[in-house]
């Protein structure tokens, strides 16, 4: 799994967006303003490297197993 100095699940997904050019809109569900605060952080973080990129794609290919 990835290492959560990439952020958490959900600020990972946002960085995910953030570094995909395939994917031109990012839908954040929130239930609690907390939940804006920390996709906003994910955000702050920037797109993620291309080493995080290679580790999701291996998961991915994996099953995420």
């Amino acid at each position: 799994a990835l290492d959560m100095e990439k952020g958490s699940r959900a600020q990972m997904a946002v960085r995910f967006a953030l570094s995909n050019q395939n994917v031109s809109t990012a839908i954040i569900g929130l239930s609690e303003t907390a939940h804006l605060d920390e996709a906003v952080a994910g955000a702050h973080m920037g797109p993620l490297n291309s080493a995080a990129q290679a580790k999701l794609e291996q998961l991915y290919q994996a099953g995420f197993q």
